[in-house]
């Protein structure tokens, strides 16, 4: 396997992305990791310290549309000649509604942060020999009820609901790019269901059984170093796994009206960060 390889990898600070983080330090691989408020994340900086002609931090918020499309930090991205691997494993659970310049925030972190920004290093990619992209879906996805007359809950609002609508959007994001970019490996996954920072905005009750209860997150990121990895499951494009099982996403995951829709609602909000 080819160790020299560069990895945009998201979501690296906590969860099943810190677990990935400290096995994929161990390799020859140049680790380029968006992080937000890296300043109080002083694990981080410790392995960061340790790695330090491994890894290259840029500081982005994945919650801040103008953030993310703030030219300067693409270019400190782009200096890179290729990506080898996008891995989008960033993700966020809120349970009452929040917004960053007017936007909910769970359609910026879990859909329209990693859809842009894999738009945008498309011809990095181009230039690897084993183009990947991997983005951290959820089962969740498959309760999505998408009202595109009221995209953002302007009328009410629901936690899970809106979760389960930014994972469908990503999900059928990566089934329309795997469709358009014949010759890269784009696929989603739900890595299973983990004690990890994203259950950071439940109420404390719920939050604390589901850290006694739920599995340590090493096996989450076991899932997605074999499917990164592996040859048994590196080979495939345009695929959903549930863990390292095929599956099929849900079905208006496929439907390229619903993709169109999504991606007119991406453009929205790119256009509006850009005014």
């Amino acid at each position: 396997m080819n160790d020299n390889k560069v990895i945009f990898f998201s979501g690296s600070s906590s969860g099943i992305g810190w677990e990935l983080l400290q096995r994929l330090v161990q390799r020859e691989f140049f680790l380029i990791l968006p992080v937000r408020n890296y300043g109080s994340k002083p694990h981080l900086k410790e392995l960061v310290n340790k790695y330090s002609n491994k890894i290259e931090i840029i500081e982005i918020d994945l919650g801040d549309v103008r953030s993310f499309t703030n030219q300067e930090v693409l270019n400190k991205i782009k200096q890179y000649e290729k990506i080898d691997i996008l891995l989008h494993n960033a993700g966020i659970y809120t349970h009452s509604k929040k917004l960053n310049n007017g936007i909910e925030l769970q359609w910026l972190v879990n859909y329209i942060a990693p859809a842009y920004l894999t738009l945008q290093f498309k011809e990095q990619l181009s230039k690897s020999d084993f183009p990947q992209v991997l983005f951290v879906s959820s089962r969740m996805h498959y309760m999505a009820k998408i009202d595109f007359e009221d995209i953002q809950y302007s009328k009410s609002y629901n936690g899970q609901l809106a979760y389960a609508n930014s994972k469908f959007a990503i999900t059928a994001f990566c089934m329309y790019l795997a469709e358009k970019w014949k010759d890269m490996h784009i696929n989603a996954c739900h890595p299973g269901v983990y004690a990890t920072g994203i259950t950071r905005d439940l109420p404390f009750i719920v939050k604390f059984l589901w850290n006694v209860f739920i599995p340590e997150p090493k096996e989450g990121a076991d899932v997605l170093y074999k499917l990164l990895f592996s040859q048994e499951y590196n080979q495939y494009t345009g695929t959903y796994f549930d863990k390292l099982t095929i599956a099929k996403a849900h079905k208006n995951c496929y439907d390229k009206e619903i993709q169109q829709k999504l991606l007119n609602f991406l453009e929205e909000v790119i256009s509006f960060a850009k005014a």
